[in-house]
């Protein structure tokens, strides 16, 4: 497991943090938890010499006695010297599980509980997407990031820049994809897609009313949309 817990920390008007939150970073496989059950269409490969069937895991984000108004924060750092080059595709996209046993964060049609990846140079210059959780692998969980829509986010920054702490966002939401739930993509600082040197990955108490124990899963994050022209992801 390469992801390395940072922390829980307050929102704006949050309280501060109690010693009896938790947060952990996990992985669940098919490989030592013969209950786990891998996202739909996604196949637990065999091994053709061995005739046995390969490992198919996700990340844990498990998190106990999360308040209202905190988040969660996992981090992993992917090469400081080679950083990933994302305008070379179009799609970020990742499977997401909320907790079906400890379900209070979700009603039919809403959520309490958000998700968000975060990737770009450091903490404080990132590109984000956020999206509120269900239970299972509904499909208004999955990530599915346009890299070249969110990198349109700096058309939107001042002649004078940004402030330290100021986030640029914008509300997406397509039918074609997710069920039509909404999403949010958000910029912090001056990050680039073709200086990709850490993630980010968390969640974060929305509600105003009791605090959260559950966990979430994470799986299949990958690239997708091969491009020959990076254009204005830059």
């Amino acid at each position: 497991n390469e992801w390395q817990v940072v922390g829980i920390q307050p929102l704006e008007g949050g309280a501060p943090v109690r010693e009896e939150e938790a947060f952990d970073v996990q992985v669940i496989g098919s490989d030592v938890n013969r209950d786990y059950k891998p996202p739909p269409g996604v196949k637990i490969r065999r091994n053709l010499q061995s005739r046995t069937r390969e490992r198919e895991q996700s990340l844990v984000l498990n998190y106990s006695n999360l308040e209202p108004l905190h988040e969660a924060v996992s981090t992993r750092v992917l090469s400081l010297t080679r950083p990933a080059n994302y305008t070379k595709y179009t799609r970020l996209r990742m499977y997401v599980h909320g907790d079906e046993e400890q379900t209070e964060y979700a009603g039919p049609d809403s959520s309490e509980l958000e998700l968000f990846l975060r990737f770009g140079v450091d903490s404080t210059n990132y590109y984000e997407y956020a999206t509120r959780v269900f239970p299972g692998w509904d499909r208004r969980n999955e990530v599915e990031i346009d890299l070249v829509e969110m990198a349109r986010l700096k058309l939107k920054v001042p002649a004078e820049g940004l402030r330290r702490d100021q986030v640029l966002d914008t509300l997406i939401a397509d039918g074609a994809v997710r069920d039509g739930a909404p999403a949010w993509y958000r910029m912090r600082g001056s990050p680039s897609m073709q200086q990709v040197k850490q993630l980010s990955l968390g969640v974060r108490h929305q509600g105003r009313r009791r605090p959260f124990s559950c966990r979430v899963f994470a799986d299949e994050m990958r690239l997708d949309g091969a491009r020959n022209d990076p254009g204005l992801a830059a």
